[in-house]
C-alpha cells in the first residue's frame, strides 16, 4: 500500500512539473519578457518561443529521467532543482519587446509554484505522505492557470 501511495505521488509530482513547463512556455508563447534584460536585442516572439520550448523539453526529459524506484525525498529534490533551475534558465532569455508586464506576472506565478514545491521537502525526508500529499494537491490550481497561460499563447513543449 506504501508503494502505491508513493507512486501516485510521484506521478503526480511529474505531472506538475509538467504542468509548471506548461506555464513558463505559456507566458513565454504570449511574447512577453523574460528577466530583466535592459539591452534591445530585437528577439522575435517565435524566437523567444523556440528558446523557452528547448529548455521546458529539456526540464522535461531529466524529469522524466528520474528513477521510478528513487526514494520520495530524492524525487521532490531532483524535481525542485530542475525546476528552478529550469525557470532560471528561461528568464535569462532576451525577450521580445512590449510584453514586460504579462511575463512578470506569469514568473511571478511560476516563482511561486517551485517555492510551494521546496516546501514539499521536508515532508517527503520526513516520509511524510499525507502531508506531502496535501502540499502538491494545493498546488494544483496554481499548476492549471499556468497551464492555461501557456496554452493560450500557443507554446508548445512548455505547454505540456
Amino acid at each position: 500500500m506504501r508503494w502505491q501511495v508513493d507512486v501516485r505521488i510521484v506521478a503526480g509530482m511529474r505531472h506538475v512539473l509538467g504542468t509548471v513547463c506548461v506555464g513558463v512556455a505559456a507566458l513565454l508563447l504570449s511574447g512577453c519578457s523574460v528577466g530583466s534584460s535592459t539591452v534591445d536585442h530585437h528577439v522575435t516572439t517565435q524566437a523567444y518561443i523556440a528558446r523557452a520550448d528547448a529548455i521546458c523539453a529539456r526540464v522535461d526529459r531529466a524529469n522524466n529521467h528520474i528513477p521510478t524506484d528513487s526514494p520520495l525525498a530524492d524525487v521532490v529534490r531532483e524535481t525542485t532543482d530542475g525546476l528552478s533551475r529550469g525557470v532560471s534558465d528561461l528568464k535569462a532569455l532576451d525577450r521580445p519587446a512590449g510584453h514586460d508586464q504579462e511575463l512578470d506576472a506569469w514568473f511571478h506565478d511560476l516563482d511561486q509554484e517551485v517555492a510551494a514545491f521546496a516546501r514539499m521537502q521536508p515532508a517527503a525526508d520526513a516520509g511524510d505522505q499525507i502531508e506531502l500529499f496535501h502540499l502538491f494537491t494545493s498546488t494544483e490550481p496554481l499548476g492549471r492557470k499556468i497551464q492555461r497561460e501557456a496554452r493560450r499563447f500557443g507554446f508548445d513543449d512548455c505547454a505540456r
